[in-house]
This record gives C-alpha cells, structure tokens and sequence, in this order.
C-alpha cells in the first residue's frame, strides 16, 4: 500500500476518533399542539468531562421559544443562546443532560437551525473557520438626547452564524457594546456635538462595516446634579452569605444602626447573571423579609456588588447593556438609592472590565436622572497608609472619563502587611487616619473643582473589626473610638466595617479571623455602637 494512502487513512481515522470524542446536542420534538410545540436538546458527552456548557442556535421568523426547563436563554434577533443553572452547569464524561424546551408558531413548525455546542457544530463534526463578517447595521438613529447621554438605536444587521454584539464609536473612540439595538452613551458634555457610528460583529470576531454616520448634539445642562454627599454615616457591611441570616431588624434594636451595606452581588456561576454571592439568584428574592423589616422600621440598604470572592458582573458581562441590564434588575427588583461596587484583586488590574462597569454606572445615573430620580454611587477599594493603590486611582479617573458621578469613595483600612504597617499594635487608627488624609489628597488630583471639606463629606473608611487576616493586625475597641473622632472631626461621609456579621466576642476562639466574630473582647455591636455614638455627636 502506497505511504501515502496509508498516512491519508490514518489522518481520517485520527479525525474520525477526534469527532467521536466531541460533545453532541441533538433537538428532538416532543409534542406539537398545531400552534404550541414542546422539544429537547440532549447533550451526550462520550469524552472528557465538559465544563460550563452553553449552546445556541437559530429559530426561525414564525418560531418562539417561550419557557426553557433545567436552563435559561438570553435572545439576539433570531438568535438562541442556552445557559445552565447554577447546579448543572458540568457534563461528566460519558453523561448526557437534557434540557427541555416549550414555545409557539405561527403557520408552519421549522426545527432549530445552525446549533452550537459551547462554540462548536452541535453534531460533533470539525468546525469550519467563519470568516464572512455581518451585514452594516443601517438605520441610526437618536431616541432620546439629554445634557450628558444619547439613547441610541439601529436595525440589525444580519450574519451567517448570528451576530453576537454591537459595538459604538463615538468621534472614532470605543463607546461600549450593546447585545441588543439601542443602548445609551453617557458621560458627555452638554451642548456638545459627537459623531456616532455603530458596527456588528460575530462570536468568530468578524466585523462588519460601519453604519452611516450620526451627528448628535447635545441638550443643554439642566442643572440637575444631585449632591456629592450625603447618605448614611455609618453603615456596617454585612455577609449575607453567613448562616443564619443576620437579622437587620434585630441589629437595629441592639445597636441602634439603622443602614447597612449588603455584600455581595456577583456573577451566578460565572455567567451575566446576577446573584448573591453565586448562590441565590435575584428571581429568589432572597433577604427581601430582612430588608422590607429593616425599612418599615425607619433604616435602608445598601447594595455592594463584588468583594474578594467570585468574579464581578462586569467580569463575566460581554457587553455594556448586558451587564447594565443586571444591575439595573437588582436596583428596581429592591428598590435600591445607592449602589457600592468593592473592587479588588484580579477585578481591580482588569481594565477591560473597569471600563465596561464604569460605562454601565454612567448609563444607570442618567437613566436615573431621565426619571428624574438619583443613583447615589460609591466605590470602595483597597488601601494602604500612603493611600489608593496604583489601579484604584486608575479606576476612579476611567470613572470620571465615562461621566460617573462619584458620591463616595469607601477604603478599606485593613491587611496592610508588615512592609505598611510596621508596629500594628495599639495602630490600627493610626495607619487607617493615614490611608484616609492620604486618599483625600489623591481625591483632590483626580477632583481639583471639589473642596476640602466636599472631598471629606465623599470619603468613607472602612476598618476590619478585631482580628484582621494580617496575623499581626488587630483593630481593637479604642482604635474605633479613635477612628470615630477624626471622622467627626474632619466630617467623613461615612463609617463602616467588615463586618456587622463579627460585631460579637468568639465563644470559642480560633487562629486567624474569623467570618462570625471579633477575635477580641467585646460586647455584641460595641464596635457599632462605638462608631455611631462618635459620628451622632455636633
């Protein structure tokens, strides 16, 4: 046998035995009731195990997919995408799952076209390069036009495989994305003239070509800037992850603080999909009984969305209007006035994801201000003695740049590490005053228009009661009291601490902090009651 007939077939049995291992979605109909139709796909997984899938396909004019069972889906023009639920996300080697599927037509049935299994052909077989980029989205237009954001939309534009987002230009410079055909530019200038173009591109990262041209000029300034600040002086954070559930109700009884900041918001497993800490999604109303008490009695949340656990919204979030869609279901879902975002870590050094989240907080104010409404927004970020990290000060100018007002900026005093904090002992106020005058001064670079005394009132520390994670670092009782008198003094926006949770003495101590208690002596909420009887007196 020729050599190269025997290398020819053992390449085809090669790929042969490569497409036998590739994971496979088959549709099957079910039932059809001449109007309503009912079908599964079945993803059979003859290969290694298949983590976190996700599928799409195409339904035609006259079909609708109205319900999806053991799943969600998320619609672009025509265009399906599948995702898991946060407990059947994971195929195990040699396993199937199968997710049902419910909708409606009109005329004749047409079954799911040009399915994908997690970016590839649903049956297995070797994936073709897509180079053939979307049709130009026509049809730009201006909905609504105000001092300092453009409602823009377009038709769609068409693509062989779907298109997967829209992206804007504004003067030639990216503008964000949409998922959609309309999205909202903000964080411009009134009175202003800016030239916008849209373009479309596919999963495979063809483009198409621009649309025409739109010139929009901007309306006048109203005037209408809320002030910089105000909201709750003091306002503990708690982990409403911790089992039990903390009683806010309760707490404000005991310790007569009447607002706290809820943590944390982020993506339900890995996906654009908003949740409490990955496990509670906001469909569940989970910590609406401890909310609706804590306001009938005269108190209020705040909502903070990341923390230094799972990836933040805007991480896992492809598009603007996608992540701005999240935080904006949680605001109405619980009727939030201010939003925190804690960024740190990874999300802080992520600047893609910066610039995505502080696009959708400058479209969430102006679409608070178009009901003629205020978003009160704060950041917190991590800290040390000389003041905002490198990145923090980064994040805080890409936040200015995309027109986000700032009403506070939130740092944590906390973790320093012995090359900042040298003698922790009996300090902890001392380094924490130091991280506050050093960050107002940084403010004062990246807000020269705002006072002194308007870059205090926007200034909030945030001190990690008790044991800190630093072995060393320990925020007793008296560096409260310490830390309560300077922020009267020099008139801090705001107080908290991390968290409400460990306001209590451990009944059985252990090494390292812990999430439920202190680590030092104390009487339940004596650090709250600390902070709140300093900022309560003139």
């Amino acid at each position: 046998m020729p050599r190269s007939l025997v290398a020819a077939l053992l390449l085809a049995a090669t790929a042969l035995a490569a497409a036998a291992q590739r994971p496979t979605a088959e549709f099957i109909k079910t039932s059809d009731t001449g109007g309503g139709w009912s079908g599964v796909y079945v993803i059979d997984n003859p290969g290694d195990t298949l983590w976190h899938w996700g599928m799409a396909f195409e339904l035609a004019d006259n079909v609708y997919l109205d319900l999806v069972v053991n799943g969600w889906f998320t619609r672009n023009g025509n265009r399906i995408s599948l995702h898991p639920e946060l407990w059947n996300g994971t195929v195990p080697a040699g396993g199937k799952m199968v997710i049902d599927l419910k909708g409606s037509y009109l005329g004749q049935w047409a079954a799911p076209a040009n399915c994908q299994l997690n970016s590839q052909p649903c049956d297995g077989s070797e994936p073709q390069p897509d180079r053939e980029p979307p049709t130009a989205p026509a049809g730009l237009q201006a909905d609504a036009v105000a001092a300092r954001s453009v409602t823009l939309s377009w038709g769609a534009a068409s693509d062989n495989v779907g298109v997967e987002r829209y992206e804007l230009l504004r003067d030639g410079a990216d503008a964000g994305s949409a998922s959609g055909t309309r999205h909202t530019v903000a964080g411009l200038q009134p009175e202003t003239a800016y030239q916008f173009v849209v373009r479309a591109a596919d999963a495979a990262g063809n483009r198409s070509a621009s649309s025409e041209p739109l010139t929009v000029t901007t309306a006048a300034d109203d005037g209408d800037q809320p002030p910089l600040a105000g909201g709750p002086r003091l306002a503990p954070y708690i982990d409403v992850t911790l089992w039990p559930p903390f009683d806010l109700a309760a707490a404000r009884q005991d310790s007569g603080v009447d607002h706290y900041s809820l943590g944390f918001i982020v993506g339900g497993g890995d996906s654009c999909r908003a949740s409490w800490g990955g496990y509670y999604d906001m469909e569940d109303d989970f910590y609406r009984e401890q909310i609706d008490a804590l306001r009938a009695a005269g108190g209020d949340v705040i909502a903070s969305f990341g923390g230094a656990s799972g990836r933040e919204l805007a991480q896992v979030c492809g598009d603007d209007d996608a992540l701005r869609t999240q935080y904006q279901a949680v605001i109405d879902r619980y009727g939030l006035r201010h939003v925190d975002f804690d960024i740190e870590g990874a999300a802080l050094a992520d600047s893609d994801s910066v610039a995505r989240r502080n696009r959708a907080i400058a479209g969430l104010q102006a679409a608070a201000a178009d009901r003629g409404a205020s978003l009160y927004v704060s950041y917190t970020l991590p800290v040390l003695p000389p003041g905002l990290t490198q990145d923090g000060v980064a994040l805080l100018q890409d936040a200015i740049d995309a027109g986000v007002r700032i009403d506070r900026v939130n740092i944590m005093a906390m973790n320093y590490g012995a090359y900042y904090a040298p003698e922790p002992a009996g300090n902890m106020a001392e380094y924490a005053i130091e991280a506050a005058r050093s960050t107002h001064a940084q403010l004062a670079g990246l807000l020269p228009q705002r006072s002194a005394a308007e870059r205090w009132a926007m200034l909030a520390v945030t001190p990690m009661i008790g044991q800190n994670d630093v072995a060393a670092e320990v925020f007793q009782l008296q560096d409260a009291r310490q830390l309560g008198d300077f922020a009267r003094a020099e008139g801090l926006g705001m107080l908290s601490q991390w968290s409400a949770n460990r306001d209590r003495v451990c009944e059985t101590p252990k090494a390292g902090a812990d999430p439920g208690c202190s680590g030092v002596e104390q009487r339940e909420f004596e650090f709250s009651t600390i902070l709140r009887e300093a900022l309560a007196q003139p």
